[in-house]
């Protein structure tokens, strides 16, 4: 049982952002066995993460639209799920930060070839989740592309730098410069700025001198170069998302500030309140605002806490010693600055709002929280 378990999860997360059926078939034998081998048990959460499941369930029974908001809650019940699983801590982090790695290399080379061949082939649905297009790649839309790109990457980066053996490089240094590339290609300033701000997080856990080096060197070359910088956006998309922050998102949390409209009811909610045709109505372009008009504030600061209590333990745990005696670092610092950067990517784009990116988003800091916890429990006892 536990071999399967395990093989699950690593077919989960490998095939997540290209080949969906089979990830989410693997999430649900995942699931199955996890359930019939009593793991559950050994599961102690933080009172947060159950706070933020009953936030979002709150803003479902106030929806506009009561039974989109349920399909959209049972969608995010997986999240849970996933970040449920993998904080048991049952799962070899090493070989899950392999898997990640490969998953990455796969899919930014799929972006790359295409995006050099110029390829128009559109094949969406719910098997391969593939468009392929000049600024499209896997998952059917280049800023998702782009967010699980910063989901990777910096695990890939801290396992450069915390690595001891040369084999286990290799992997890393592949995904590397193709992730910078294929940001580059499909012009994710979003992404590009988000991934910059992991790699010198990832650093400053190495060495502080080096990040603030390389802080510097970043500040300066964004001073030489800040017209070719700007021009992976453009002007109508940032007055896009202006005018949606500045117009429309204060009238739907004034609508209703405490539930929010329902989740996954933002355009319907969001037509019936821009009367004057002003803001983005598909999502708010902003992941803070987009759930604080579809939870309320209730739902956002129960967010805010989750993820605040995620920081809170992994800093204390990277401030504390058995971190400092660690062999294996590279997951504790990577899993913290993957989340960190989708966060900061957040600021322009929603992004746990589709479904491989939100389960591999919390399966992240499930993964983070359970090693964590484990490394913790060990040095207790003994």
């Amino acid at each position: 049982m536990n071999r399967i378990i395990e093989k699950s999860a690593f077919f989960f997360l490998l095939f997540l952002p290209t080949i969906s059926f089979v990830a989410y078939l693997s999430f649900f034998i995942l699931l199955f066995c996890f359930i019939r081998s009593h793991k559950f048990k050994h599961i102690s959460l933080n009172h947060y993460a159950y706070g933020l499941l009953g936030a979002i369930l709150l803003s479902c029974i106030f929806s506009v639209n009561k039974l989109l908001s349920l399909g959209a809650f049972m969608l995010f019940v997986c999240y849970f799920l996933s970040y449920f699983i993998f904080a048991s801590g049952k799962f070899p982090v090493k070989k899950i930060a392999n898997i990640i790695i490969l998953s990455g290399i796969i899919l930014a080379v799929i972006g790359v070839v295409l995006y050099l061949n110029n390829f128009k082939f559109s094949f969406e649905n719910e098997i391969f989740r593939i468009r392929m297009g000049p600024r499209t790649s896997t998952l059917g839309n280049p800023n998702r592309f782009a967010k699980y790109l910063v989901l990777t990457t910096p695990i890939a980066f801290s396992a450069l730098l915390f690595r001891k053996s040369l084999k286990g490089k290799i992997l890393p240094f592949i995904l590397m410069p193709l992730s910078f590339f294929a940001l580059w290609f499909i012009r994710s300033l979003g992404g590009v700025f988000a991934m910059s701000i992991t790699i010198l997080v990832v650093l400053w856990a190495k060495n502080k001198w080096i990040a603030l080096i390389v802080f510097v060197m970043s500040i300066g070359f964004y001073s030489l170069n800040y017209k070719k910088v700007n021009s992976l956006t453009s002007e109508r998309s940032v007055m896009e998302r202006a005018n949606t922050l500045k117009y429309l998102v204060p009238q739907m949390f004034k609508s209703r500030p405490v539930t929010g409209c329902g989740l996954g009811a933002y355009r319907e909610a969001a037509i019936k309140c821009d009367t004057e045709n002003k803001g983005l109505h598909y999502h708010a372009h902003n992941m803070y605002a987009h759930y604080l008009c579809e939870t309320g504030i209730l739902g956002l600061l129960a967010f805010l806490l989750f993820l605040g209590m995620f920081f809170y333990n992994s800093i204390r745990f990277l401030c504390s010693q058995e971190f400092q005696t660690l062999d294996s670092k590279l997951f504790v610092v990577g899993g913290t600055a993957s989340i960190l950067g989708l966060l900061v990517y957040g600021v322009s784009e929603t992004c746990i709002d589709y479904l491989p990116i939100g389960l591999f988003f919390f399966s992240l800091i499930g993964i983070v929280t359970g090693y964590t916890q484990k490394l913790t429990t060990d040095k207790k006892i003994n």
